[in-house]
């Protein structure tokens, strides 16, 4: 897959133990599409493992998650962004207490967290943090994030904003 996409013109970083593909090689990590793969850990020690390929659904043109399918994954990285994002489906009224018991025990026990306590800290590893302090290029600041590309379509992916 990295040698499809350095032809399409997108550079290759290694960042933070994940793979990020940017549209040159000058582009900010945080504009940069992290290819996540089904079944498979994003790091060694998560909780779970991402959903099956199967875990989506078919639009025609593209298969997007289904909602379980998004939660498991906010849950499993549980970055600040991602307890934002859980959050945000909780004020919508898409996810409540009623998940508890459909989710492996450490995602749920993190999801209660979040129920119990919306706006508190994770108690969990720091490699979890969304905020990179090493492993970029000597010409980029010291500090960048990264997000997860959710909208891919075929070899062009759109960055994250």
């Amino acid at each position: 897959m990295r040698n499809v996409l350095e032809a399409e013109g997108f550079a290759y970083w290694h960042v933070a133990g994940i793979n990020v593909f940017l549209d040159s090689a000058g582009a900010s990590v945080r504009d940069g599409a992290h290819i996540v793969f089904a079944g498979e850990l994003v790091r060694p020690g998560e909780p779970t493992e991402n959903p099956p390929i199967e875990a989506g659904v078919d639009t025609g043109e593209f298969r997007v998650l289904d909602l379980p399918a998004l939660v498991q994954i906010k849950l499993t990285a549980f970055r600040d962004k991602d307890r934002t994002h859980i959050r945000d489906l909780i004020e919508v009224g898409l996810v409540d207490e009623s998940w508890l018991p459909q989710l492996p025990e450490a995602l749920a026990a993190r999801l209660a967290s979040i129920l119990d306590d919306p706006f508190g800290q994770p108690s969990h590893s720091p490699t979890h943090q969304s905020t990179c302090y090493a492993g970029l290029p000597e010409e980029w600041p010291a500090k960048r994030t990264f997000g997860i590309q959710t909208d891919v379509k075929l070899a062009r992916i759109s960055p994250i904003r």
